[in-house]
């Protein structure tokens, strides 16, 4: 799925499930939207957490992402903690020059 794209999947015998399924611009969340309205966002399994710019590996463009956002947001937050510090920090270097599908 590219950054955008929205696919549909209902079950036919009730009308339930997911309706939608579309994917961040940056593709780290997928959002997933019910037939009651209920939204959802999922981190995408797929990608690595640190790879702040979506562009398929974590590099120089991800470091700079963090350092922005180092200390005052959530920018560059790979744990999920809802800050950018050194843990964030730590987790961008373990994953340096990784790349993924």
């Amino acid at each position: 799925m590219r950054p955008g794209d929205i696919h549909r999947a209902t079950r036919p015998d009730t009308g339930g499930g997911i309706c939608a399924i579309a994917a961040t611009p940056d593709n780290q969340q997928f959002i997933l939207s019910r037939r009651d309205a209920a939204l959802m966002a999922i981190r995408n399994p797929l990608g690595h957490p640190a790879d702040f710019d979506g562009d398929g590996d974590v590099d120089l463009g991800d470091v700079s992402v963090l350092l922005t956002a180092f200390g005052v947001g959530t920018g560059g937050d790979p744990d999920g903690d809802g800050d950018t510090d050194l843990a964030d920090l730590s987790a961008l270097v373990a994953g340096l020059g990784a790349g993924f599908p």
